[in-house]
Parts: C-alpha cells; sequence; structure tokens
C-alpha cells in the first residue's frame, strides 16, 4: 500500500498542475480573443498576485523533482539524459513541427520578422523560454519547458548533493537561493530564471526520498503555508518568488494528502482516470495552447462568448486534445520502442 501511494500521489498532482494551466490559459485567451467573455476574472488576476497558472508552474517543478526520485534504481547519468531526450524531445518535435505547419497555412503573419537563425532555440527546445529576450520560431511548450530542460542540465550534480550530504546541500541550495534574490539581475523575470526555480525542484527531490511520513500533517502544514504565502504575496523584486513557491510547495503538501485519503479509499475508476490523465498529461502540455488560440481564433473571434459556453467550450478543447494526445502518445510509445 506504502508503494501505491508513493506511485499515486505524483499522478494525482500532476494532473492538479495541469489543469490550473489548462484553467488559466483558458481564461487568458478566452478573454483576448473573443468579443466578450467574463469567465472567472480572480483565476486571471490572481489572489494578491498568485494567479491559478503560477500554482501550477510551481507544481510542475517541485513534482518533476519528486518524480526523478520514485525509482529505486542505481543513478546513471547518460542514462538520465538519455531517458530524458526520449522521453521529451520526440513528442517536442513532433507537435512543434504540426503547429508550424498550421501556422504557415492559418496565421503566416504571425512569422514576419523572426531571424530565420533563432531555429537553434526550437531545435534545444529553448525558444518558449528565450521568446521574451529573442523572437523566434516558439509555438509549443510553454517557457517552463525550457525552464525544466536547463535544470536536467544540473540534475545528476544536484542528485549527488542531496545523496551524499543532504542537510548541507539544502542549507547551500537555500542560501545561494537568498544572495540571488537579494542581488542577482535576472536576464528574466525572476519566476521565468532557471536558477531561481531550482530551490523548488529541489524541494520535490526531498518530498519523495526523505519526507514520506506523517502525510496527513504536512497536508495541514501545506494548507497553513498556502494561505500565509498567499497574505503576504506580493513582495518586491526578485523577493516575489518566495511567495510563489511558499505557495506552491504548501499547495503540493495538500494535495498529497488528499491523494492519500483518495488512495486508502481504493475507489478503483477514480484512480484509472488520473493515472490515464497523468500518463498523457506531457502530450496535451505540448498541445493546448496552439490548439486553444487557433480554436478561438477561427470561430469564436469577436463573437461573444457566455459563461456557460465557456464552459463547454473549454470541455470540448479537452476532449479534442486529449484524444490528439493520446495518440501521439501511442506513436511515441512506438518511437521509443524501436
Amino acid at each position: 500500500m506504502e508503494k501505491l501511494r508513493r506511485l499515486f500521489y505524483p499522478d494525482f498532482i500532476r494532473v492538479a498542475a495541469l489543469f490550473c494551466v489548462l484553467i488559466y490559459h483558458f481564461q487568458v485567451e478566452a478573454r483576448r480573443w473573443t468579443g466578450a467573455f467574463q469567465g472567472i476574472p480572480r483565476l486571471e488576476s490572481g489572489i494578491h498576485g498568485i494567479d491559478i497558472g503560477q500554482i501550477g508552474v510551481s507544481l510542475y517543478f517541485i513534482l518533476s523533482g519528486a518524480s526523478l526520485m520514485i525509482s529505486k534504481k542505481s543513478f546513471h547519468t547518460v542514462a538520465f539524459y538519455k531517458n530524458r531526450i526520449l522521453t521529451l524531445i520526440p513528442a517536442y518535435y513532433l507537435v512543434w513541427f504540426g503547429a508550424f505547419v498550421g501556422t504557415l497555412l492559418l496565421s503566416p503573419e504571425s512569422l514576419e520578422g523572426v531571424k530565420p537563425w533563432t531555429i537553434c532555440f526550437t531545435v534545444l527546445g529553448l525558444d518558449g523560454y528565450l521568446l521574451e529576450m529573442c523572437p523566434n520560431f516558439y509555438k509549443v511548450g510553454e517557457w517552463f519547458f525550457g525552464c525544466l530542460l536547463l535544470i536536467y542540465l544540473v540534475y545528476p550534480l544536484l542528485r549527488k548533493g542531496m545523496e551524499r550530504y543532504p542537510k548541507l546541500f539544502l542549507s547551500v541550495v537555500f542560501g545561494l537561493w537568498g544572495l540571488c534574490i537579494l542581488f542577482a539581475q535576472t536576464p528574466l523575470l525572476a519566476e521565468r530564471t532557471f536558477y531561481m526555480r531550482i530551490p523548488e525542484f529541489v524541494l520535490g527531490m526531498y518530498f519523495m526520498k526523505y519526507w514520506n511520513k506523517h502525510i496527513n500533517v504536512q497536508g495541514m502544514i501545506g494548507v497553513v503555508l498556502s494561505i500565509f504565502s498567499l497574505w503576504i504575496s506580493p513582495l518586491f523584486g526578485n523577493a516575489q518568488i518566495l511567495c510563489l513557491a511558499g505557495c506552491g510547495c504548501g499547495v503540493f503538501m495538500t494535495l498529497r494528502m488528499i491523494a492519500s485519503w483518495i488512495d486508502g479509499f481504493s475507489i478503483a475508476k477514480i484512480r484509472r482516470v488520473i493515472v490515464g490523465l497523468a500518463g498523457i498529461s506531457f502530450e496535451i502540455f505540448l498541445l493546448h495552447h496552439f490548439a486553444l488560440i487557433h480554436i478561438l481564433r477561427i470561430f469564436f473571434g469577436d463573437r461573444e462568448l457566455s459563461q456557460w459556453g465557456g464552459a463547454m467550450l473549454f470541455v470540448g478543447w479537452f476532449v479534442i486534445i486529449g484524444g490528439f494526445a493520446w495518440i501521439l502518445h501511442k506513436v511515441i510509445g512506438k518511437i521509443k520502442a524501436g
């Protein structure tokens, strides 16, 4: 049962993070592309400067660190990089190519002024991450996809420090984080700078390896931490990252408690749905934004969209991208198999 719980709660949190991002982007893009859509403005504006999308992103960073610690097999750096490439890059390239062809057919004007050499950012998976600094051929993946790729580059070093000197390592990570918050001039927003998100990733590693007891107590602490982080937000400058990380960690701890309750009741149908969605969540993540923008632009541009219509559109959009994500997942599985 302990093994099942540890395998279930990452899937549960992954699905929760996915819906945070989906709901946020739907709210933002529906208000942008339709004539009149109010939706739930608080989803976009957030509470004290922290919105649901930012919470979802923080959950992704924490969960990414946690997920890498699930396996009990011996760690090998070369095998790790090979696995990351096979897991992430083929799907990314396939979806990007489809989105690029779609852009040529549906909105070629959006490519005007983009310098051909910037395709190298797409090849590296960093186009979304670097978009604010340099216009490029970004189509899929969101900015934090590239951010995670950069963190994966230093993961073997992070893992070695955590396994050999866990307490000292955690102190060093947070000490350096504090110095960066106080003194670093980040080229991007602090929340979009990869080294500013490493502490959340490291905390995810610790949650999985060392903090697996007293889940209910942790959940209660998580509720308090989330409320406190929202209450003190916003902070000035780089310090706002503390509120985002605190809220994300609090929500992570709370969701892990809820997942343990669901797992304890052994509700098989709920488990199957959550595990199934988690299995195709990366493909949904790649597909969702491009598909949403063009559905809204083509079919709902400057048309009035009611609350009920928006809810129905969200469901229909999710079914469409879910179906394509399932197909893509099967294709990628065959590619990885050989």
